[in-house]
């Protein structure tokens, strides 16, 4: 349900925010492991 309800434009916006959220977390969590 939540895909039909973001229009084909916006797609490729969410997909890069999610893609960017992904990586930022694993990025922090490999900071965090370097760190302890």
């Amino acid at each position: 349900h939540f895909v039909e309800l973001i229009a084909p434009g916006y797609a490729p916006i969410v997909v890069t925010t999610l893609t960017r959220d992904l990586v930022t977390a694993h990025l922090r969590r490999q900071t965090l492991a370097g760190l302890s």
